[in-house]
């Protein structure tokens, strides 16, 4: 058996010429802009993200008004829903004092 020697030809490169990377890119950015948004959120005038930067930490905090909050989770929630929900925060949010710190009984959203 002898061994077979396998020629490769030494190509150049080639440039790719201007009109073709330019169609390229204009397709990309055609697909890129035809595609439908994947994210939806409720309206940002009634709501808001607070970013506190200190010198070792960064705290955030999202406000949300309660009337809001079944279209940010897809969810119905009625006036009596919120009247229920408040009343467990609350009376969940009496019970903490000797069982949490106090920076975090002080850092809970109140309800009023």
């Amino acid at each position: 058996m002898t061994p077979t020697t396998v020629r490769r030809q030494d190509r150049q490169a080639r440039p790719l010429p201007v009109g073709r990377l330019v169609a390229v890119l204009v397709a990309v950015l055609a697909t890129l802009v035809a595609l439908p948004s994947p994210a939806s959120a409720h309206p940002l005038s009634t709501s808001a993200v607070i970013i506190d930067v200190g010198a070792h930490q960064v705290d955030a905090k999202v406000e949300l008004p309660l009337d809001q909050l079944s279209a940010a989770l897809g969810a119905s929630y009625t006036a009596a829903d919120h009247d229920t929900y408040k009343r467990l925060y609350e009376r969940q949010a009496a019970q903490l004092p000797g069982l949490a710190c106090d920076a975090f009984i002080k850092a809970l959203p109140s309800t009023t």
